[in-house]
């Protein structure tokens, strides 16, 4: 028998193996042929930002609801849902509450907490002030920051707390207690985002709430628009569900075209946000208000009339609600103390004519 030449392709075809791989093979060939064939299937798209909830007004007490005596402070959650109230943003200091790596302090939280659970409010949880030993380079290090905000989580999520606030004016340096930088509160952004989403499945992120500034100064304060669209450019835009500002207006009115007005620049940060695909997510405005008399800024400034204060906090309201990116708005603040005056009642108790304001407005 003449031996097979190098192209014979009998000595592959006389195993019944090596005939059933070559039929595999054909059938993977003819396979990856109608898939070439195919029109290319589109990208999936991205889910779809989760816009949160509409406009409400609400309050945001300041440290109150944890230092003031316990009768106090179910005093003042009474009172804030007997004027219609259903939202409250409340303080949980890091510091404080987890002053040595592991030891907690829960009590003033957990009583805050639970009372204005109890008068059904929804509660903003807002996080801030880093304990020392959580610092690195004087920052706050974002693994142990994700570690506080993961046991938080667990700890309310199943009472009901499931808005979680990240940092407060975190574009100046009196919030911040280091040079003010996006790219190290984006890393912190980020970190406690996952912790939430990770430990909560209805969590829903706020940006820290941006404070108002008269322009920019390195290291110092960073102007709101420039912080977020730094935060965006370097990828952090994906780590809040809602961006939240605190616009004040004082000493002008809310409706004044002076540069002092921080709610003109709310227009400004919702198209940042549109061009950056987060146009469907809101702006809260997590704290706004008129002192009276005692302020904690602005100390040259004269204070606003009780009338007045009335007056504007109705502008704003209005001003903002107009608008359809709009999510919650907090006033501040409910009573005044010995630190500030920018409350709806004096503080022996007694209401300023901006109560009524509040009690009209929609909740």
């Amino acid at each position: 028998m003449t031996a097979p030449s190098a192209g014979d392709p009998r000595p592959l075809l006389s195993s019944p193996a090596n005939r059933r791989r070559l039929a595999a093979g054909a059938a993977l060939l003819v396979l990856l042929a109608l898939l070439a064939a195919r029109p290319a299937l589109a990208a999936r798209p991205a889910p779809a930002a989760r816009p949160g909830p509409g406009f409400a007004v609400g309050i945001s007490p300041g440290a109150a609801p944890l230092s003031d005596p316990p009768a106090a402070v179910a005093q003042m959650m009474s009172g804030m849902a007997g004027a219609g109230d259903r939202w409250v943003r409340l303080d949980v200091p890091w510091a404080v509450i987890e002053p040595r790596p592991g030891v907690f302090a829960w009590p003033a939280e957990d009583r805050a907490v639970g009372d204005a659970l109890a008068q059904g409010l929804t509660v903003d949880a807002l996080f801030g002030s880093a304990p020392m030993w959580a610092m690195t380079a004087g920052q706050p290090d974002p693994a142990k920051f994700a570690a506080f905000v993961s046991t938080v989580v667990r700890r309310y999520a199943g009472r009901g707390v499931n808005t979680y606030e990240m940092w407060n004016e975190e574009n100046l340096i009196s919030y911040w207690d280091a040079p003010v930088d996006p790219a190290t509160y984006g890393r912190l952004l980020r970190a406690g985002y996952r912790a939430v989403h990770r430990s909560d499945r209805h969590g829903f992120v706020v940006l820290g709430g941006l404070g108002r500034t008269s322009g920019t100064l390195p290291g110092v304060a960073v102007d709101p628009v420039a912080f977020l669209g730094a935060l965006y450019r370097a990828g952090f835009g994906r780590y809040f569900d809602a961006a939240a500002v605190h616009p004040y207006s004082y000493p002008d009115s809310p409706t004044s075209p002076a540069a002092g007005n921080a709610l003109n620049s709310l227009a400004a940060i919702h198209s940042l946000m549109a061009a950056h695909g987060d146009g469907a997510k809101r702006i809260w405005v997590t704290e706004y208000g008129y002192p009276t008399g005692l302020q904690v800024v602005n100390g040259t400034a004269p204070p606003t009339s009780p009338a007045d204060q009335a007056t504007y906090l109705g502008a704003a309201i209005e001003r903002v609600r107009a608008e359809p990116w709009a999510g919650p708005f907090f006033v501040f603040s409910w009573r005044d103390d010995q630190w500030q005056s920018y409350g709806l009642l004096r503080a022996d108790g007694t209401p300023k004519p901006a109560l009524a304001v509040f009690e009209r407005a929609p909740h």
